[in-house]
């Protein structure tokens, strides 16, 4: 979406949009330029609604608004009367690309608090390398592929993108998981808190685990207690004896 919407507005202000004249200067056109611009800067203001909004409201809402956003002007750049128009038609491309940069910049402050320690180095490099096949596909989409349909494409994506974001919870809040599956409650609980190295800890978590499933264990530790205590009463009464 944010690499297909930046190819596909120069396109869109070179051919599609303006007056004939225009269309046929393309990119000699110097209106071309100031469009070409407007839209650029809109990144600018996306930076400062991130900063507002992604503490505010959280980062699931905040992806809602923005693919919402981008897929309606996506929608509304099909419409001939919004093509004809300059201003609505810089207004669609400044919003749609203002909103994408915003959904943008949240899903990575997403994703890196959606995934557990464990794996968010490989998730993460895994998204951003889809990403980058996705922005050499786009490059096809946009420019040998008619103006609508690459339009309709750039909604649809946005459209499916929002639908899934419903879907996955809000991380704003929340403690960032350190495993993929985290240990029962009950031992965590149960694990001795002190300042071990990790061969200890997992022994004491394993013995605390075998203890409370196995009760028996409990009684043949205090057998194992009552013989040492008599062993050692009946050696100190000997050396008295002595």
């Amino acid at each position: 979406g944010y690499y297909g919407i930046c190819f596909i507005s120069v396109k869109f202000f070179e051919e599609v949009a303006g007056s004939a004249a225009d269309a046929e200067h393309g990119w000699k056109s110097s209106r071309t330029y100031w469009e070409s611009l407007v839209a650029a800067s809109s990144e600018i203001p996306a930076v400062f609604v991130g900063i507002y909004l992604i503490d505010r409201i959280g980062r699931k809402c905040t992806m809602l608004i923005a693919f919402g956003a981008f897929t309606a002007c996506n929608f509304l750049l099909m419409f001939v009367f919004i093509q004809q128009h300059a201003v609505l038609g810089v207004g669609c491309v400044f919003l749609a690309r203002m909103n994408i940069s915003l959904a943008f910049m949240t899903i990575y402050i997403y994703f890196s608090e959606y995934y557990p320690t464990s794996v968010r180095a490989t998730a993460l490099g895994m998204a951003s390398a889809l990403g980058r096949i996705a922005g050499t596909m786009t490059s096809f989409i946009s420019e040998d592929l008619p103006f609508s349909i690459g339009m309709l494409i750039y909604a649809l994506s946005g459209l499916v993108a929002f639908a899934c974001i419903v879907f996955v919870m809000e991380t704003m809040g929340h403690a960032m998981a350190t495993a993929v599956v985290e240990p029962p409650q009950w031992l965590q609980d149960n694990v001795k808190q002190v300042d071990v190295d990790v061969d200890e800890q997992v022994y004491d978590a394993t013995f605390e685990m075998n203890r409370i499933q196995h009760p028996q264990y409990e009684k043949i530790d205090e057998s194992e207690k009552n013989k040492s205590n008599s062993s050692s009463s009946s050696s100190s009464s000997n050396s008295k004896v002595s």
